[in-house]
């Protein structure tokens, strides 16, 4: 058996949620936690080698960083938080300690993501021998989060910038990617809006 390469999850946590109201809304509570919380702690796998949480300079970062400070990740601060998602996702990679680890990009506002999901990407992800861009889509056959990008894209990860995150990155590869289809469609629900909570809250957590 080959050398299955490592995986570092990268969590974007440093949003401005100005679509949720005054309150950020990684510190909204679901289940009895604040929804970063809920997402980090999905990282927390020996699947997963290293985790790393990109959060916004100020108190918003702050606040963050006390919500998941009771789990195992690494926290960096994205100064450029106000440019967009892909300058998050480009700090987050290139806190990856490893060169050769798979980077999985992970939006920390999906409170129904499950292990077992996040278990068939990753193992999608090591079939192709860590060399193709791995995601999950829905029935419908839509591309979904999280994405976990091979280590020779590491370099094209820490160049993004501004709010389209790796769209661009994803459009450049669409002949190199593996997919798995999700059972439901469930584990990708995310927050934006209060009605978004409500609706999670609805459905039960």
């Amino acid at each position: 058996m080959g050398h299955e390469p490592p995986i570092c999850a990268v969590l974007l946590a440093a949003g401005a949620s100005t679509r949720f109201g005054a309150e950020n809304k990684l510190l909204a509570n679901v289940g009895g936690s604040p929804l970063v919380a809920r997402a980090a702690l999905r990282l927390m796998t020996p699947e997963i080698a290293q985790a790393i949480a990109v959060i916004a300079p100020g108190a918003e970062g702050e606040g963050v960083a006390a919500a998941i400070r009771h789990l195992k990740l690494m926290t960096v601060i994205n100064p450029d938080a106000g440019r967009g998602m892909g300058t998050s996702i480009a700090c987050g990679a290139a806190a990856v300690r490893d060169p050769t680890a798979g980077i999985m990009i992970v939006p920390a506002d999906m409170p129904s993501l499950d292990a077992e999901l996040l278990s068939r990407l990753i193992a999608a992800f090591r079939a192709a021998g860590g060399e193709k861009i791995a995601y999950p889509v829905t029935s419908a056959g839509q591309q979904r989060n999280p994405v976990i990008w091979p280590a020779r894209l590491r370099v094209e990860l820490t160049s993004l910038d501004g709010p389209t995150g790796g769209k661009p990155l994803l459009a450049a590869h669409r002949d190199c990617v593996v997919t798995i289809t999700a059972e439901n469609d469930r584990p990708f629900d995310d927050i934006d809006t209060q009605e978004d909570l409500s609706r999670v809250l609805k459905a039960g957590t």
